[in-house]
């Protein structure tokens, strides 16, 4: 049974060699959400025990359940360490347990991560979760869409709508830019640099030049400039170009340089050198 298996298993841990550890990981898995369950349950306050065994155990059950040809051990894993953050009262082995979700979470498991956003100690991990796991998006849309968001949840969902790219959140992020606060709109011209049509183009704009297009705290005047160079790399070139043409008579040198490098990638360094 999986008590004895899981028993057995921890025994021959830290394993002696990659076979005899494969052997090991491959017949802890196999007991799926109970063995997984099992050994979470095993693990003791972070500032009190010693858990080194139980998490070299855990880590590599989710390493071989993800590793190509185990998918069919995947989906038990996963539910094993889902259930076992639910029991866990201890924060940081529920961050470690996040971790290991992490890498093995699936699209269906998004709105059960979701609520986790308003937990103070595990905020991040589930936001990184979000991130990593292919088709959140959708969920990711559908909370941006809610009325009455806090300032920190905008500034998360900007986040993860940055790093996954996501361009069907641009109506969204342009629409909280009015009650923006600094680091609210940080992460927001941070999102639309990314993201960002020529739409984003005049709130950027108007934002960098407010800012002397200097470094302040928004850094509006960076994320403009990442906007112009991702707009011609998207085969927009025509208003990125004529955006950088206007910045060739800013004072700052580093502006000036950035623009140039826009009209080099848009024109071809012929055309551009006159410029130049």
């Amino acid at each position: 049974n999986a008590e004895t298996v899981v028993a057995d298993g921890l025994a021959q841990l830290p394993a002696a060699t990659p076979a005899v550890f494969n052997e090991v990981m491959g017949e802890l898995a196999a007991t799926g959400s109970a063995g997984v369950e099992m050994i979470a349950g095993m693990l003791t306050p972070a500032d009190k025990g010693k858990n080194a065994t139980l998490e070299y155990a855990l880590n590599g059950i989710t390493a071989y359940a993800t590793a190509p040809g185990n998918e069919a051990l995947c989906a038990d894993v996963r539910k094993g360490l889902v259930r076992a953050i639910e029991r866990c009262a201890d924060n940081a082995n529920r961050a470690f347990l996040f971790s290991q979700l992490q890498l093995c979470s699936a699209a269906e498991d998004a709105a059960w991560i979701l609520p986790y956003l308003d937990d103070s100690y595990l905020s991040d991990y589930a936001i990184r979760a979000l991130i990593s796991t292919p088709g959140t998006e959708p969920v990711l849309l559908a909370e941006a869409r809610k009325e009455g968001l806090a300032a920190e949840r905008k500034r998360a969902l900007a986040y993860a709508f940055a790093e996954k790219r996501m361009t069907d959140a641009e109506p969204v992020l342009l629409g909280w830019l009015d009650a923006a606060d600094a680091r609210t709109a940080e992460q927001i011209y941070n999102a639309l640099a990314v993201c960002g049509s020529r739409a984003s183009l005049k709130p950027l704009a108007a934002a960098a030049a407010e800012a002397g297009y200097g470094w302040d705290n928004t850094g509006a005047a960076d994320a403009y400039l990442r906007l112009l160079a991702n707009l011609v790399a998207a085969g927009d070139a025509q208003p990125a170009v004529k955006a950088a043409k206007g910045l060739l008579k800013c004072d700052r040198q580093y502006v000036r340089g950035a623009a140039l490098a826009v009209l080099a990638d848009a024109l071809g360094t012929e055309k551009a050198m006159p410029y130049v």
